[in-house]
C-alpha cells in the first residue's frame, strides 16, 4: 500500500475531495427535504404534509340574533371535528349602525341592526391558504311594551315599543275618567313598588299592569312566597288558594274574592270596602269544599251584585267569622277598636242570595261567627224572585211551590260577637230562603249579642216567606231579640210556616211577632210545632192575632214545654199569651216549672186558646228534682171573656191537670211551687 501511494500520490487526494463533494450534496437533499428550501419544488415534506392534513370545511354555531347591550362570548363549531388547523381569529367586518365589537372572543352592539363578523383560520385550507367566513348577526334594540289597563285607555301615539339607545322610557300615564291612577306595576298581582319608566340598560320586552283607585291589596301574613294567590286582570277575582294566610286591605268597585274549591284559607280583612252592587258578582265567594276563617280588624263593607249572596257559602263549604284582635292575629295590624266590624249585603238587583249564605236556590252552609260586629242584609225580592235570609239560605223561585225549595238556613252557630241580621223584602232575619223546607237547617246561638230582624212575611230567626217552618233553633246563652216582618213570627215560622223545633236553655231572649205572627212560634196561618223551654229569660210578644209563645193567626199551640227559666208571654189581640194565636187551639202545652206568666189580649187565654179556639190539652205539674228552684205560674185571660187556663172566647174542648189533681178550667190562675 504505501508503494502504491507513494507510486500514485495525486489519487489519495482526490479521493478525499470526491468524499467530502458527496457528504455535503447529501446534506444538502436531506435539508431540502426537511426543510423545504424551495417553494417551487414539491418536497418529501410536502409529501408527508398533505397524507396528514384534514382542511376545514365550515364554521357554525354563531346565533343570527342578540340583545343590543348584551354581551355574547362566541362560541363555535369546526367541521369537520379532525380538522388539522381550528384556531379561530374574530373580527367585525362591517358593523353598521351596530357599534359591534369582539373583544377577547366576545361580541357587544350597542344599538339595533345588523352586523357582520368574520371567522379566520391561518392555514386552515392548507400551507399559506387560510379558511374564512363571514356570519350577519341582527342586533335586537327594539321591544315590545304591552299595557294592561285593567279598565282605563292610554292617551293617543302611546308607543308600543322601546328602543334600547333612547333608555330611559317613561311610562304613559292612562286614564280611567274619575279613577285615580295609583301607577304601573310588572306584575298581574298589582304587588310590590309601582313603575315609572323602563331604566337605561333594560333589555327584552316589558308588560305592564296599571292600578287604580279601587283595587284591593293582598299582603302574604305568613308565607314568603305568593304562590298561595293570583289575580285574573279579565275577570278581576283574587283567587286564594289552599294555606294562604293573607291580609287584604284596600277598597274596589270591580275586583271580588275566591277561596278556591278544597281550600282552607285564612282572610284578615283590615279596612277593606268591595261593591260590585252595579257588575253583577259576588264579592267574596267560598268555592266547594273550600273552609275560610275570616278575621275582622277596623271597619269592612262587602256588597255583591245581581242575585250573588254577600259572603257566599252554601252546602259543603265552612266559614268561621271572629275579630282579629279577639284570636291575636290583628296585634301587629292596626290599633282599631277592640273588635273588627264587617258589614255584608246580599245583591240588589232583582237578587235571591242571602247577605251570609246561599245562593239562588242553595242552602246555608256550615256558618259560625265568633267574634267581631256583624251587620248582615239579604237580597231583595222582585215580582218573582225572592229573597234569601240575611245570615242563611237563598232565595227560590216561585215555581218551585211552597215549603219544597232545598235553601234551608245550613248550619249557623254564633257564639260570639255582635250579630245584626236584617231580613230584606220577604227573608228572614237569619235562617232559611223562601219557599225553603226548613226542616234540615239549624240556627244555635250560645253567647254573643244578636238582633235579627225579618223582612215581610218572615221570621227574625226561623223561616222566611212560604218556608215549611223555623228549621231548628236552639239557644243556650248571650243577648238574643228577635223582631218578625209583617205576618211573621220573632222566632219560629214565615208567612204560612210553622214554627219548627224550638228550644231555649239561657240566655235573654226577646221575641216579637208581627201582625199575625207569634212571638216564639208560628207565623200567619203557621202553628207552634215543639217549643222547649229549659232556662233563661224570655220576653215573647205575639203580633196581632199571634200568641206569645205558640200560634200564629189560626195556628194551634203546638207542644210546648217549660221546665224553668224566667218567661213572660204576652199573646195579640184575639190570642193567648201561651197556646193558640186567633181561633187556634192551645195544643199540648206542659208547664213543670220556671216562673211563667201569660197573658192573653182580647178574648184569648192566659194559657190555652186564642178567640174561638179550644184550649187544648194543658198540664201544669209540680217541679221534680231542685234545678228549677221556686217557681210560679201566673196566667191572665185576655180583655175581657178569655179564660185564664183553658179555651179562648167562643173556644170550647180540652183538657187540664193541675199540680194539686185540678182537672177543671180554673179561672184567674195563680200557683206557686
Amino acid at each position: 500500500m504505501d508503494e502504491q501511494n507513494e507510486k500514485y500520490p495525486h489519487t489519495h487526494s482526490g479521493n478525499r475531495r470526491r468524499a467530502r463533494f458527496y457528504l455535503v450534496a447529501l446534506f444538502l437533499l436531506i435539508a431540502a427535504v426537511f426543510v423545504g428550501g424551495c417553494s417551487d419544488i414539491y418536497t418529501l415534506r410536502d409529501y408527508l404534509y398533505d397524507r396528514a392534513f384534514v382542511p376545514v370545511a365550515d364554521i357554525t354555531g354563531i346565533p343570527a340574533g342578540v340583545d343590543a347591550g348584551v354581551p355574547l362570548p362566541l362560541s363555535w363549531v369546526v367541521i369537520p371535528e379532525n380538522a388539522t388547523k381550528k384556531t379561530v381569529a374574530w373580527s367585525v367586518s362591517d358593523p353598521g349602525e351596530t357599534g359591534a365589537a369582539i373583544t377577547g372572543g366576545v361580541f357587544t352592539a350597542a344599538a339595533k341592526g345588523t352586523a357582520k363578523i368574520t371567522a379566520r383560520i391561518t392555514d386552515g385550507l392548507w400551507r399559506k391558504k387560510d379558511f374564512s367566513k363571514s356570519f350577519t348577526i341582527t342586533v335586537i334594540g327594539e321591544y315590545a311594551v304591552t299595557y294592561h289597563l285593567n279598565g282605563g285607555t292610554l292617551p293617543e301615539d302611546v308607543p308600543e315599543t322601546y328602543l334600547i339607545e333612547e333608555l330611559p322610557f317613561t311610562l304613559p300615564v292612562p286614564d280611567y275618567g274619575e279613577n285615580i291612577f295609583l301607577g304601573w306595576y310588572d306584575n298581574a298581582r298589582l304587588t310590590g313598588s309601582p313603575v315609572t319608566e323602563i331604566p337605561k340598560g333594560s333589555i327584552g320586552p316589558r308588560e305592564y299592569w296599571a292600578r287604580w283607585h279601587g283595587f284591593i291589596d293582598v299582603a302574604m301574613t305568613e308565607q314568603a312566597s305568593e304562590s298561595f294567590w293570583s289575580y285574573d286582570s279579565g275577570t278581576k277575582v283574587i283567587t286564594l288558594q289552599d294555606g294562604a294566610t293573607v291580609t287584604l286591605t284596600g277598597s274596589t268597585m270591580e275586583n271580588c274574592v275566591a277561596v278556591e274549591s278544597g281550600a282552607a284559607a285564612t282572610v284578615i280583612l283590615q279596612d277593606v270596602t268591595i261593591n260590585i252592587s252595579g257588575t253583577g258578582g259576588c264579592a267574596f265567594d267560598i268555592e266547594d269544599g273550600a273552609t275560610v276563617t275570616l278575621l275582622l280588624s277596623g271597619t269592612n263593607a262587602l256588597t255583591s251584585g245581581g242575585a250573588a249572596a254577600g259572603i257566599h257559602v252554601t252546602a259543603g263549604r265552612s266559614l268561621v267569622i271572629d275579630s282579629a284582635e279577639s284570636t291575636g292575629a290583628g296585634t301587629a295590624l292596626s290599633s282599631h277598636a277592640e273588635t273588627g266590624s264587617l258589614t255584608v249585603r246580599g245583591g240588589s238587583t232583582g237578587g235571591a242570595g242571602a247577605g251570609i249564605g246561599g245562593g239562588i236556590a242553595e242552602p246555608g252552609g256550615e256558618i259560625t261567627i265568633a267574634g267581631g260586629t256583624i251587620t248582615a242584609y239579604a237580597s231583595s225580592q222582585g215580582s218573582t224572585w225572592q229573597g234569601g235570609a240575611a245570615i242563611g239560605g237563598g232565595g227560590e223561585w216561585d215555581a218551585v211551590g211552597d215549603k219544597n225549595g232545598a235553601n234551608h238556613a245550613g248550619t249557623i252557630l254564633i257564639s260570639g260577637g255582635v250579630v245584626d241580621a236584617v231580613g230584606v223584602g220577604y227573608s228572614a232575619g237569619i235562617g232559611g230562603g223562601t219557599r225553603a223546607n226548613s226542616a234540615p237547617g239549624s240556627v244555635t246561638i250560645t253567647g254573643g249579642t244578636v238582633t235579627a230582624t225579618g223582612g215581610s212575611r218572615a221570621a227574625g230567626i226561623g223561616g222566611s216567606n212560604r218556608s215549611s217552618n223555623g228549621g231548628n233553633i236552639t239557644i243556650s246563652g248571650g243577648t238574643v231579640t228577635a223582631t218578625g216582618g209583617l205576618y211573621g213570627a220573632g222566632i219560629g215560622g214565615g208567612y204560612l210556616g210553622a214554627s219548627g223545633n224550638i228550644t231555649i236553655s239561657g240566655g235573654t231572649v226577646t221575641a216579637t211577632g208581627s201582625q199575625y205572627g207569634a212571638g216564639i212560634g208560628g207565623g200567619d196561618y203557621g202553628s207552634g210545632e215543639t217549643i222547649i223551654i229549659n232556662d233563661g229569660t224570655v220576653d215573647a210578644t205575639g203580633g196581632q192575632g199571634g200568641a206569645g209563645i205558640g200560634g200564629g193567626y189560626s195556628g194551634t199551640g203546638g207542644a210546648i214545654s217549660i221546665n224553668g227559666g224566667t218567661l213572660d208571654a204576652t199573646g195579640g189581640p184575639g190570642s193567648a199569651g201561651i197556646g193558640g194565636g186567633y181561633s187556634g187551639t192551645g195544643g199540648n202545652i206542659t208547664i213543670s216549672g220556671g216562673a211563667v206568666t201569660a197573658t192573653g189580649w182580647d178574648n184569648g187565654a192566659g194559657i190555652g186558646g186564642g178567640v174561638g179556639g179550644g184550649g187544648g190539652t194543658i198540664s201544669i205539674n209540680s217541679p221534680t228534682g231542685t234545678s228549677h228552684g221556686t217557681a210560679a205560674a201566673l196566667a191572665h185571660g185576655g180583655y175581657a171573656l178569655g179564660a185564664s187556663v183553658g179555651p179562648g172566647y167562643n173556644g170550647s174542648g180540652g183538657s187540664f191537670s193541675g199540680p194539686n189533681g185540678e182537672t177543671s178550667w180554673p179561672g184567674v190562675y195563680s200557683y206557686s211551687w
